[in-house]
């Protein structure tokens, strides 16, 4: 009885964690079949790192999303204690009898420049004491030749 050569070939994929060994009598469809099958390996591969990192992206923003309305949740808080204090600072300063000095807010000390001097003031003479009176048209006519009809 005659003895047939097979032959066969090892295909693994780590990512996926899978194992498969390829046999057939002849060496080309073995490679060919162990081609398509690390090809179709490769691409689950693909899909699976693409909805993985669609996932890690939507967990990121999730998370992200999580820290900004802490933030801002801090941040209002702040802003309402901040605001607290300042509607009650008056209040406070009464019931404590604070009373504040104003005179220490003046400038008492001389200005470097000299105050400006008032304009000469022309002798009066020159001006007329009262206007003269303005020139009053006559009436219109009616009978005047710019008034009768062409």
């Amino acid at each position: 009885m005659a003895t047939r050569d097979y032959y066969y070939i090892d295909v693994s994929h780590n990512g996926l964690n899978k194992f498969r060994r390829i046999k057939g009598a002849d060496r080309w469809v073995v490679e060919q079949m162990a081609a398509k099958q690390r090809a179709q390996w490769d691409e689950q591969w693909s899909k699976k790192q693409q909805i993985e990192s669609k996932r890690d992206a939507r967990e990121a923003a999730a998370s992200q999303k999580e820290e900004q309305k802490e933030t801002a949740l801090e941040r209002t808080q702040e802003a309402q204690k901040a605001l607290q204090e300042t509607e009650n600072l008056l209040n406070q300063a009464l019931d404590e009898g604070v009373t504040f000095n104003w005179k220490s807010l003046m400038k008492v000390h001389p200005f470097p420049e000299p105050q400006p001097l008032q304009p000469p003031q022309p002798p009066q003479s020159h001006y007329p004491i009262q206007p003269p009176p303005l020139a009053v048209p006559p009436k219109p006519n009616v009978a005047e030749r710019a008034f009768l009809p062409i």
